[in-house]
């Protein structure tokens, strides 16, 4: 964890840590464990892995969007985006 968080930064090693919570949901739900067998899970659960999901994914799509923007210029790059957009377009371009 420490490399990935070196590598990669807190905020992506949380979201990997996050995704965990869905697969190991699943496995506990469907697979007949040895020992433990199945686990019967409360409706909130899942609930919780509705949201965790789209999340996962809606920030993915944000870091590749963030990542064209940097490839475009890095200055557009900016953290809190679109929040921070018109700052970065007055320190780009001032008009």
């Amino acid at each position: 964890e420490i490399s990935q968080v070196k590598y990669s930064g807190a905020l992506t090693t949380f979201v990997a840590l996050k995704a965990i919570f869905p697969v190991s949901t699943l496995l506990f739900a469907y697979v007949d464990w040895p020992l433990i067998g199945r686990t019967d899970l409360n409706w909130l659960v899942w609930l919780s892995v509705a949201l965790i999901l789209p999340s996962i994914a809606l920030y993915q799509w944000a870091t590749g969007e963030q990542q064209k923007r940097y490839l475009q210029h890095p200055s557009l790059a900016a953290c809190c985006w679109p929040l921070g957009r018109s700052r970065v377009v007055l320190a780009v371009d001032p008009l």
